[in-house]
């Protein structure tokens, strides 16, 4: 019984930690606590569900879909509700990110509907058993996808160009701007990813 929790707390948990790492992201480029991040998970799963239940794209399609249209959406909040907001004091940002959290709900329950939508995918659903440990196929699949995600954002930070901009840019936004660095253009990356990893 207890490693059947273990290992579906670990699979929770890798899940979550892809939302973690966008909301370290974004904090550690703009300084930015976002308290929207949760409702980016669900626009994420909306995402999905307009993709191949309403439009009815193929698998691929359908995650290439649920990719730019997140990674849309971090930049679009960056360019018209962050930046400008830039120098102001913490608590007026953190505001508006309470604010989005609130109008995105909004926005959902608008377009949607209240009730919860169904959504097929191609992911394996079955289960089988180690010993005593039942291993759900699907929570499997969660546990390598969010490491592969998390293990592919760290080298993409520390071993790429643009990784190493932004963590440039993180470190100070002052010297990265005598640098030549363009810092709006590092910040809406770091909303751009923040948004791709939520929905996981």
């Amino acid at each position: 019984m207890l490693q059947q929790v273990l290992f579906g707390g670990f699979a929770v948990g890798s899940i979550y930690g892809l939302v973690a790492l966008g909301f370290a992201v974004v904090f550690k480029a703009t300084d930015v606590f976002n308290f929207a991040q949760g409702m980016f998970v669900v626009c994420g799963a909306y995402f999905a569900v307009t993709a191949m239940s309403v439009l009815g794209l193929p698998s691929p399609l359908g995650v290439l879909f649920l990719i730019g249209a997140a990674a849309l959406m971090g930049v679009v909040i960056h360019a018209l509700l962050i930046q400008p907001l830039s120098g102001r004091p913490m608590l007026s940002v953190i505001m508006l990110t309470i604010a989005l959290s609130i109008v995105m709900r909004a926005l959902i329950e608008i377009t949607y509907g209240s009730a919860g939508r169904p959504l097929s995918t191609p992911l394996p659903t079955g289960v089988f058993v180690l010993g005593n440990l039942r291993v759900s196929q699907l929570h499997l699949t969660a546990i390598v996808v969010s490491w592969v995600c998390m293990a592919g954002f760290g080298a993409f930070f520390r071993f790429t160009p643009v990784g190493l901009l932004m963590r440039a840019t993180a470190d100070g936004h002052e010297a990265a701007v005598v640098s030549g660095i363009n810092v709006n253009v590092m910040n809406r990356l770091a909303w751009a990813i923040a948004s791709v990893l939520a929905p996981g």
